[in-house]
């Protein structure tokens, strides 16, 4: 009975070993399987890291390219409404000396070419008819009214063609002095107009560089936003490379220590094992020595029929 139990005891302690070996090769697969998942990860989100990297150095080359030329228009866009500035006070003081000299030259031109003034003017070239609604006096003082308001117009406007077309109404003929006329309002006019174009290309070019300026702040709070983001994903790829690492130090700490469990019970098992042989093998001689001298005597039980 004692071999049995003790029989018995080490088929249940085989038993125990193996279901203990069975479940540690399935720990030890599945924590194996957990560290090679990790440093695939690891992987992964180092390569993704890398690569967000260079993005951000990219996208911070690119917001200093962006806040250089938005800088520079800004300079560029400040100097020119300085200078466009200046151009506009030209420009309008310009606009008032033409449009004095134009009023002038109107005035001019239609008190000149009242009936009395032509009729003068006729007089003056040999033509004896005049006009009988017309006296020679009242020509006269239209050409000195022309004249004098001429003179105070050049003033105003500070202008020698006008002091000029003065002395020609009082010098030329009526002929001469309306060609002068037409030809001095037609340039006026024409100055005017390369003025005004001049002025429209200044205000043109401060709307696009304003444009530019405008879309370079856009482009740039854009790429800040990016950077921002960049960084973001930067630290996220970063934890979690440090969390995987941390996880797969924990599954190779598990593996080792569960190995070393096994070990212990591997060995507490062996020890079993070895004691449980040892054991039987001594009551094996003990057997044999009794059988050895009991038997000379016939004092050894024989096994009943059906027994073990």
């Amino acid at each position: 009975q004692m071999k049995e139990g003790m029989e018995t005891k080490l088929a249940d302690a085989t038993s125990a070993e193996n279901s203990a070996a069975s479940s540690f090769n399935a720990l030890k697969s599945s924590l194996l399987a957990e560290i090679d998942s990790q440093n695939k990860q690891v992987e992964d989100d180092t390569n993704d890291l890398t690569a967000t990297r260079v993005h951000l150095e990219n996208a911070k080359h690119d917001k200093d390219t962006t806040t250089a030329a938005r800088d520079a228009d800004t300079e560029f866009l400040a100097d020119l409404e300085k200078q466009c500035s200046s151009a506009d006070a030209e420009y309008n003081a310009r606009v008032k000396d033409r449009n004095t000299e134009l009023e002038a030259l109107s005035a001019a031109l239609g008190i000149l070419t009242s009936d009395a003034a032509r009729d003068l003017f006729h007089a003056s070239l040999g033509f004896t008819q005049v006009s009988q609604r017309t006296s020679a006096s009242a020509a006269k003082q239209a050409r000195r009214q022309a004249v004098a308001f001429l003179q105070t117009s050049a003033g105003k406007a500070n202008s020698a063609a006008l002091l000029s077309l003065m002395v020609s109404v009082k010098m030329d003929s009526f002929t001469k002095v309306k060609k002068a006329m037409d030809e001095m309002m037609e340039e006026l006019k024409a100055q005017n107009d390369e003025d005004l174009a001049k002025k429209e290309s200044c205000e043109e070019e401060i709307d696009v560089n304003e444009d530019n300026a405008k879309e370079a702040n856009v482009q740039r709070k854009k790429l800040e936003n990016k950077i921002s983001d960049l960084e973001t994903t930067i630290d996220d790829l970063t934890a979690a490379i440090n969390a995987a690492e941390k996880e797969i130090d924990e599954a190779q700490t598990s593996v080792k220590r569960v190995g070393e469990d096994r070990a212990a019970e591997n060995k507490e098992f062996q020890q079993t094992v070895a004691d449980q042989r040892a054991t039987t093998k001594i009551l094996k001689f003990a057997l044999s020595k009794l059988e050895e001298v009991y038997g000379k005597y016939g004092f050894v039980q024989e096994p009943a029929a059906g027994e073990a």
